[in-house]
């Protein structure tokens, strides 16, 4: 038995995470053997968990992430990148383990909570890379969308891929907009209300389109020319931004010209309330002279996270790279809290994730060709 009990100490590094959790379940030996200090420092090491790894948090400060990092249910692949979430689906870029080069991916779109996943047919704009975004309400409609935007050589978005999967297929769309349009950032957040993608774009303004690339459009932010964070909450959207000075309705009027004078820096949470008329509403606004948590933001080391889907709350990384802390920051008036200290390990995009438990019928994979198969192989 000693002899047993050795060999099953030397494979624990090897097994998987989500099989150790299973394994603690079965027995109290079994239980004792993986949670000794010995085994659980064997099995987090650096090998198993490189600094390029994928991380989750959970953002409550209670517990550990709902899913695992490893995306294990995924075949074996070279690489894999995290784009964008949407309502419970992650957008990834799976890179075979056959190829090196970082233009032959494919797309994938997957559920960690009950693992199911699709692989999207290649896109007739196979060696652009672009900027992809994932489209999904699940209250709507059981589809999802994938718009995958291009650049021409200015960097201004051209034109759009398309994919459904209602479909299974790509589209592509030339730029439907009157005026030259580029990203704010390349991994700034977006949002997907109505069955229209919408852009933070440079100049203070937001772009949109719908999901067959038919109806294009364009309005400024609140607080135009400041960048800031678009999201969903409570079935609104949102804007939130850090002006200077004064805003009121049509003019933007600079106060002074000092950036280290706080109390003239103001947190903004703005609300569409007229999407017709694009009427914008004032939903929140604070003087950081009295919120130092935001500090950073004047001084290069704030990065947004998300608004919180349910809540008047919002999450940001204060601090700069090995040294950042995710913090928690209530409308409410009560002081930003610190959730979690996460070094080196934060690197955007920051993706925000809560877990749907609901098979998609859509989640299924297809052939090249755009005809389903219930193969699970790539």
């Amino acid at each position: 038995m000693a002899a047993i009990g050795r060999h099953t100490e030397d494979l624990l590094p090897c097994v998987s995470t989500k099989s150790l959790c299973l394994f603690k379940c079965a027995t109290k030996h079994w239980l004792g053997l993986i949670d000794h200090p010995d085994h659980r420092r064997n099995s987090e090491s650096e090998e198993r968990f490189p600094r390029s790894a994928l991380h989750f948090f959970n953002v409550s400060g209670e517990g550990r992430p709902f899913i695992y990092p490893s995306f294990s249910f995924l075949p074996d692949r070279r690489r894999l990148h995290l784009l964008d979430c949407c309502n419970g689906l992650i957008l990834c870029r799976w890179y075979d383990i056959s190829t090196t080069r970082d233009d032959e991916f494919s797309y994938v779109v997957c559920n960690p909570a009950t693992e199911e996943w699709v692989a999207l047919p290649d896109r007739r704009q196979s060696g652009e890379v672009g900027t992809a975004r994932l489209g999904f309400d699940p209250a709507s409609s059981p589809h999802f969308h994938v718009f995958v935007f291009l650049m021409d050589a200015r960097g201004y978005i051209s034109g759009v891929d398309l994919y459904s999967s209602e479909t299974g297929r790509w589209v592509y769309k030339e730029k439907g907009w009157d005026e030259d349009v580029t990203l704010a950032e390349p991994q700034s957040a977006t949002v997907f209300l109505d069955s229209y993608m919408h852009l933070c774009t440079a100049c203070g303004r937001i772009s949109a389109v719908d999901t067959k690339g038919e109806t294009w459009s364009s309005f400024h932010t609140p607080c135009a020319p400041f960048f800031g964070l678009i999201q969903q909450s409570q079935g609104r959207f949102l804007y939130a931004t850090f002006n200077y000075g004064q805003y009121n309705d049509d003019d933007y009027i600079p106060q002074k010209n000092n950036d280290d004078d706080y109390e003239e820096w103001q947190l903004k949470v703005y609300a569409l309330e007229d999407c017709a008329n694009k009427q914008w509403i004032l939903k929140h606004r604070v003087g950081l002279l009295n919120l130092e948590a935001f500090g950073g933001a004047l001084q290069g080391a704030f990065d947004w996270v998300a608004i919180h889907p349910e809540r008047d709350s919002m999450f940001y990384i204060q601090g700069t790279y090995g040294d950042n802390m995710l913090m928690y920051y209530s409308m409410d008036g009560k002081p930003a809290t610190e959730v979690r200290a996460l070094g080196e390990a934060a690197q955007p995009p920051y993706l925000p994730y809560v877990p749907l438990y609901t098979k998609l019928e859509s989640l299924r994979k297809w052939h090249q060709d755009g005809t389903e198969t219930a193969d699970d192989s790539m």
